[in-house]
Protein backbone atom coordinates (compact mmCIF):
# COMPACT_ATOMS: atom_id res chain seq x y z
CA UNK A 1 0.00 0.00 0.00
CA UNK A 2 0.96 3.54 -0.88
CA UNK A 3 2.29 5.75 2.11
CA UNK A 4 1.07 9.17 2.69
CA UNK A 5 3.48 10.91 5.47
CA UNK A 6 3.10 13.94 7.31
CA UNK A 7 5.51 15.54 9.49
CA UNK A 8 4.72 17.60 12.52
CA UNK A 9 6.88 16.94 15.43
CA UNK A 10 4.35 19.28 17.63
CA UNK A 11 1.18 18.07 16.83
CA UNK A 12 -1.65 17.03 19.59
CA UNK A 13 -4.76 15.52 19.67
CA UNK A 14 -6.24 18.87 18.95
CA UNK A 15 -4.29 19.00 16.02
CA UNK A 16 -5.53 16.04 14.56
CA UNK A 17 -9.07 17.72 13.52
CA UNK A 18 -7.46 20.60 11.78
CA UNK A 19 -5.15 20.81 8.74
CA UNK A 20 -2.55 18.68 9.92
CA UNK A 21 -4.50 15.62 10.72
CA UNK A 22 -7.22 16.00 7.98
CA UNK A 23 -4.79 16.16 4.88
CA UNK A 24 -3.76 12.57 6.12
CA UNK A 25 -6.70 11.71 7.05
CA UNK A 26 -8.80 12.66 3.60
CA UNK A 27 -5.66 11.24 1.62
CA UNK A 28 -6.47 7.56 3.22
CA UNK A 29 -10.03 8.10 2.78
CA UNK A 30 -10.74 9.30 -0.05
CA UNK A 31 -6.94 7.81 -1.90
CA UNK A 32 -6.92 4.85 -0.06
CA UNK A 33 -3.19 5.68 1.31
CA UNK A 34 -1.77 4.12 4.26
CA UNK A 35 -1.60 7.49 6.12
CA UNK A 36 1.16 8.55 9.08
CA UNK A 37 1.64 11.34 10.98
CA UNK A 38 5.38 11.14 12.81
CA UNK A 39 5.33 13.45 16.04
CA UNK A 40 6.56 13.36 19.09
CA UNK A 41 4.05 12.04 21.72
CA UNK A 42 3.21 15.85 22.79
CA UNK A 43 -0.17 14.43 24.36
CA UNK A 44 -0.87 11.69 26.56
CA UNK A 45 -3.91 10.64 24.77
CA UNK A 46 -4.43 10.93 21.34
CA UNK A 47 -8.05 10.65 21.74
CA UNK A 48 -9.53 11.86 18.05
CA UNK A 49 -8.03 8.46 16.13
CA UNK A 50 -10.84 6.32 17.62
CA UNK A 51 -13.19 8.96 16.38
CA UNK A 52 -12.61 11.75 13.86
CA UNK A 53 -9.65 10.34 11.89
CA UNK A 54 -10.12 6.50 12.42
CA UNK A 55 -7.90 4.98 10.03
CA UNK A 56 -4.69 7.93 10.18
CA UNK A 57 -1.90 5.85 11.77
CA UNK A 58 0.86 7.77 14.23
CA UNK A 59 4.56 7.54 14.19
CA UNK A 60 6.33 8.67 17.29
CA UNK A 61 9.86 9.42 16.83
CA UNK A 62 12.43 10.34 19.64
CA UNK A 63 13.05 13.33 20.52
CA UNK A 64 16.63 13.58 19.21
CA UNK A 65 18.95 16.89 19.23
CA UNK A 66 22.25 17.75 17.96
CA UNK A 67 23.06 21.23 19.85
CA UNK A 68 19.77 23.30 18.02
CA UNK A 69 19.06 20.38 15.15
CA UNK A 70 16.45 18.43 15.46
CA UNK A 71 17.52 14.80 14.34
CA UNK A 72 14.36 13.55 14.81
CA UNK A 73 12.67 14.05 11.42
CA UNK A 74 16.20 12.84 9.09
CA UNK A 75 16.13 9.53 11.59
CA UNK A 76 12.53 8.45 10.63
CA UNK A 77 13.16 9.66 6.53
CA UNK A 78 16.68 7.82 6.47
CA UNK A 79 15.09 4.91 8.44
CA UNK A 80 11.86 4.87 6.01
CA UNK A 81 12.83 6.67 2.75
CA UNK A 82 11.82 3.43 0.83
CA UNK A 83 8.43 2.90 1.59
CA UNK A 84 7.84 6.55 1.18
CA UNK A 85 5.14 7.23 -1.88
CA UNK A 86 4.30 11.12 -0.23
CA UNK A 87 6.18 13.46 1.92
CA UNK A 88 4.19 15.98 3.54
CA UNK A 89 5.64 18.70 5.85
CA UNK A 90 4.54 21.15 8.42
CA UNK A 91 5.86 23.93 9.73
CA UNK A 92 9.24 22.25 10.36
CA UNK A 93 10.94 25.85 11.11
CA UNK A 94 13.13 24.26 14.34
CA UNK A 95 16.56 24.31 12.13
CA UNK A 96 15.99 23.98 8.31
CA UNK A 97 19.06 22.82 7.41
CA UNK A 98 18.42 19.69 9.47
CA UNK A 99 15.06 19.35 7.68
CA UNK A 100 17.03 20.34 4.24
CA UNK A 101 19.46 17.33 5.29
CA UNK A 102 16.87 15.04 5.80
CA UNK A 103 15.09 15.53 2.68
CA UNK A 104 17.97 15.21 0.03
CA UNK A 105 18.84 11.99 1.65
CA UNK A 106 14.94 10.82 0.95
CA UNK A 107 15.38 12.00 -2.85
CA UNK A 108 18.55 10.02 -3.04
CA UNK A 109 17.38 7.03 -2.04
CA UNK A 110 14.51 7.79 -4.29
CA UNK A 111 16.32 8.06 -7.08
CA UNK A 112 18.51 5.28 -6.40
CA UNK A 113 15.32 3.28 -6.54
CA UNK A 114 14.55 4.50 -9.89
CA UNK A 115 17.79 3.43 -11.13
CA UNK A 116 17.31 -0.10 -10.11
Amino acid sequence: MKKFITIHEKTSNVQLNKDVGQIAYQMHKVFGFDSRLVLHKNDEDYTALQNEVSGLRLDFVPKIRLGTYSLSVIYYIVKNSSNIAVLNCFYHNLKRKSLDFGLSLFFQSLLNKLRL
